[in-house]
C-alpha cells in the first residue's frame, strides 16, 4: 500500500506486510489488515535517497503482548528493539527519533506469537530527511590511490 505525506503529497510512503492492507480514515488514516489482524508492517519511503528522522506511530493491540522494532539507518546499520510491550487496550503510542544526523531508511514491526492480534497502525505521522549518500567501496579505494600517489610525487619532489 503507497501513501503520502501530509506536508509533501508528492513524497510517497511504503506499507508493506505479510498481509493484505487496507486503509480507513476520515481525518488520521488507520492501516488495517483485510482479514482484521496483522503481525508484521515495513514503513519506507518510496524515494531511496530520503529516509526520516523522526516516526510516531500508535499500534491498535487486541491483546497484550509484545512486539520487536527494526530499523535501518542509511549507512545500512540494523537497530533491533525487542520485546516491546504491547497493551490491549489500543492505545500503544510509539516514537522513533534519530541521533547525530542518522536517518531510518525503514522501520519493521514484528509482532511475537502471542500478540498477532494488532488490528490498526494509527496516526503514523513520519519527518522525512535526506539521506547522506555512502561512497561506494571502489570510489574510496579509487580516492585511497590517488592519496597515495600524492604523497608519492610529492616524497620524490623532496
Amino acid at each position: 500500500m503507497q501513501g503520502c505525506l501530509q506536508s509533501s503529497h508528492t513524497t510517497l510512503v511504503n506499507f508493506t506486510s505479510n498481509e493484505m492492507l487496507n486503509i480507513s480514515g476520515g481525518g488520521q488514516a488507520s492501516i488495517q489488515a483485510q482479514d482484521g489482524t496483522f503481525n508484521t508492517i515495513t514503513i519506507a519511503l518510496d524515494d531511496p535517497t530520503v529516509g526520516f528522522d523522526k516516526l510516531q506511530f500508535n499500534l491498535d493491540a487486541t491483546a497484550n503482548g509484545f512486539a520487536d522494532f527494526t530499523a535501518i539507518d542509511q549507512f545500512g546499520n540494523v537497530f533491533n528493539f525487542n520485546n516491546i510491550a504491547l497493551s490491549g487496550n489500543g492505545q500503544n503510542f510509539f516514537t522513533l527519533g534519530s541521533l547525530d544526523g542518522q536517518v531510518a531508511v525503514s522501520f519493521t514491526l514484528v509482532s511475537t506469537v502471542g500478540i498477532s492480534l494488532i488490528s490498526e497502525l494509527d496516526q503514523v505521522r513520519l519527518g522525512p530527511a535526506t539521506t547522506t549518500p555512502v561512497p561506494a567501496p571502489a570510489g574510496l579505494a579509487l580516492m585511497g590511490l590517488g592519496l597515495l600517489g600524492l604523497g608519492m610525487v610529492r616524497r620524490k619532489a623532496a
